[in-house]
């Protein structure tokens, strides 16, 4: 990775809007915003495999976990990743993953809700509700079947490929977004997986 100082992309970049074809700001922009939780240090690095910008925060071995939680809520809201330096790091990603979380199971609720799905969404409780038959139920409220199988102990959403889906993006949507708010873990098989033909 080459890095590349923040500053002068963040200073060509503050009067640029959000590019509509990326669907994102500019990388300065976010790095910006990192700054703006209380990190003195913050750089661009580009990630070639990737083909993307990170936001580095070097040069610091602690920070409390407010601070570690406004980074995480940059990166949710901007699509950067953002990296500090070990062991630091592992700190921060133990705050991002439950923030990350939350956001995302606010988030399937209120598509739901805008469905008038939500009140139907049943119950889901973790150890105790048989995950295959409570799937069943979720295939239900979406209006399909026999989209989730248990695979090797994991429930996992057979939506096919690409090239030839199973299931059309509306139910896909509404499985995520109904697996997302209940709570019930699953994996995704985008493997080429079709019923049999006759």
């Amino acid at each position: 990775m080459i890095g590349i100082t923040a500053l002068a992309l963040m200073t060509a970049a503050s009067a640029q809007p959000a590019d509509p074809a990326l669907g994102r700001i500019w990388p300065g922009l976010a790095a910006q915003q990192v700054g703006r939780c209380g990190f003195a240090s913050v750089a661009l690095s580009y990630d070639g495999l990737l083909g993307e910008y990170i936001v580095m925060v070097p040069g610091i071995q602690d920070a409390p976990d407010e601070q570690l939680r406004c980074a995480a809520e940059v990166s949710l809201k901007t699509d950067y990743y953002i990296s500090f330096r070990s062991p630091l790091n592992r700190r921060y990603e133990a705050v991002y993953w439950p923030v990350a979380e939350g956001q995302g199971r606010a988030g399937a609720r209120e598509w739901l809700a805008k469905r008038g799905l939500l009140s139907k969404l049943p119950a889901y409780e973790s150890g105790k509700t048989d995950a295959l038959a409570y799937a069943h139920k979720l295939e239900a409220l979406c209006g399909t079947k026999d989209a989730f199988a248990v695979e090797q102990g994991t429930l996992t959403l057979k939506a096919g490929s690409a090239g030839r889906p199973r299931l059309d993006t509306k139910t896909v949507d509404c499985l995520m977004n109904a697996q997302w708010a209940s709570g019930l873990p699953t994996g995704f098989a985008g493997e080429q997986y079709y019923p049999a033909r006759p």
